[in-house]
């Protein structure tokens, strides 16, 4: 259930390839650190997850969700609570 719900907002990316997945995380990063909420919320869930090529970091995740949330996305404020209810 836990993983379900960190799935709310996260957009799909299309992936082929290692590299294609490897290009479009790049391309999210780059969005994020760009201030684009979207994608650090995204970025957040995809390292709270594990999923897409990305290494599981519950630090990185709590750093780009709170981005987000700070910026007023709800689905970020959501997923940010479930991270600091879960620990």
């Amino acid at each position: 259930m836990k993983k379900i719900i960190l799935f709310l907002g996260v957009f799909y990316v299309g992936l082929v390839s290692a590299q294609g997945i490897e290009a479009d995380i790049n391309a999210i990063i780059e969005k994020a650190k760009t201030g684009n909420a979207n994608a650090q919320k995204t970025l957040g869930s995809y390292y709270y997850l594990g999923s897409n090529g990305v290494e599981q970091s519950y630090s990185k995740a709590a750093y780009w969700l709170e981005r987000a949330a700070e910026q007023g996305d709800s689905d970020a404020q959501y997923n940010i609570g479930v991270c600091y209810y879960e620990g």
